[in-house]
């Protein structure tokens, strides 16, 4: 682990501050519908969610979007190119189960051809992630290899009972931190290593624990894809494609 650096919880509104100051800073708010990411104001205040309603996959990938405008004259039809340059953005809090899923579309919409619009996004945008310290007894992240204690983005971090800790990986992320600086402070990263440790045999206890997918994987799809069970389960499905928006992944 490199220099890990921290701020104090009462700081915290002094820290988001600062970052907003020179980038839009989206993170998770509580609201009716449950924790979402919002733009920070003063005033707003940093939701202890363990996850968030959707996915962060909405500031790279968003529900619709305006890919080009037509012009028409006669039988002519001219293209017009609307991509701009997005402006720079910082998206705190996302959980390790939700970074991984950064993976799984780079290697979608990163490959040849690329898609100019997510590759733009993707330049612009910074992930703060957040390890997990308490998480649910419905969560199974490590049967997929996804460590929650320490997550993966460009600046990965950790709260405990009155800090917030910062490691940054990606040179964005060390831009970012470097320039934070008057508000942080280098630590030995001992109180993290602490609180991982702590994590670890917390995700040790859980229910799903053991959880194994080595039933699933190539050459078994067609196998679970004719079962009997999904016949039933897929005839309350309405084919609104909601899942669609909701799901991390999926690009469908």
């Amino acid at each position: 682990m490199s220099k890990v650096r921290k701020v104090s919880l009462a700081k915290l509104d002094e820290f988001f501050s600062a970052i907003a100051h020179s980038e839009r800073l989206y993170l998770p708010v509580d609201t009716a519908a449950g924790a979402e990411y919002k733009e920070w104001a003063e005033g707003t205040k940093w939701s202890d969610a363990l996850n968030t309603v959707r996915s962060a996959k909405d500031f790279f990938f968003p529900q619709t979007e305006n890919l080009m405008d037509f012009k028409t004259q006669d039988k002519k039809i001219e293209l017009i190119d609307t991509r701009r340059e997005t402006e720079d953005f910082v998206v705190f809090g996302v959980r390790a189960c939700d970074v991984k899923s950064f993976e799984v579309l780079d290697r979608v919409f990163l490959a040849e051809p690329c898609d100019s619009y997510y590759k733009n996004r993707r330049e612009h945008g910074v992930i703060m992630s957040l390890a997990c310290t308490k998480p649910a007894e419905t969560c199974f992240c490590g049967t997929f290899g996804i460590d929650a204690k320490e997550p993966e983005g460009d600046v990965v971090c950790w709260k405990t009972d009155d800090a917030l800790y910062m490691n940054a990986v990606s040179e964005k992320g060390k831009a970012l931190v470097e320039s934070l600086s008057s508000l942080t402070e280098e630590t030995d990263g001992s109180a993290v290593e602490e609180q991982k440790k702590q994590t670890a045999e917390r995700l040790a206890k859980l229910p799903l624990a053991e959880l194994s997918a080595d039933a699933f994987g190539d050459g078994k799809t067609s196998e679970f894809f004719n079962a009997p069970e999904w016949s039933e389960l897929s005839e309350s499905c309405l084919g609104c494609g909601t899942c669609t928006f909701v799901c991390p992944t999926c690009q469908c």
